[in-house]
């Protein structure tokens, strides 16, 4: 087995360790492994929160519509509640959530139209 102690921002007291079972490679290249090995984990999970968000916003917009289509909901109180509850979260999902909801806004009005033409 290889060990390479590799000093974090020169510091004498914090540094990496890592170690591998390819003992002929060299420090340096035992270092550019992990650092590419770094670069594709952090993609990875920086992916799976992206993806999961897109989701969170999908069924987020079908509870809306759904809400929206139930006989017997006071519709104002229903946009109120649910202004309120998109005025809570962070601005980049409010930015998504108007986006989403514009952009099935217009694919309803082309097939409402489709059908009338």
């Amino acid at each position: 087995m290889r060990v390479v102690f590799v000093s974090k921002h020169g510091s004498k007291k914090d540094y990496l360790v890592l170690a591998t079972i390819q003992y002929k490679l060299a420090p340096s290249q035992i270092i550019q492994f992990y650092a590419r090995r770094w670069l594709i984990e952090t993609y990875f999970k920086t992916a799976k929160q992206f993806l999961a968000l897109i989701k969170f916003i999908d069924v987020l917009v079908y509870l809306i519509d759904q809400l929206k289509m139930i006989k017997g909901i006071d519709e104002d109180k229903l946009t109120e509640a649910v202004e309120s509850f998109i005025a809570l979260l962070p601005e980049f999902i409010q930015l998504a959530l108007e986006f989403k909801t514009n952009s099935a806004n217009i694919e309803a009005a082309k097939s409402d139209t489709a059908v009338v033409a």
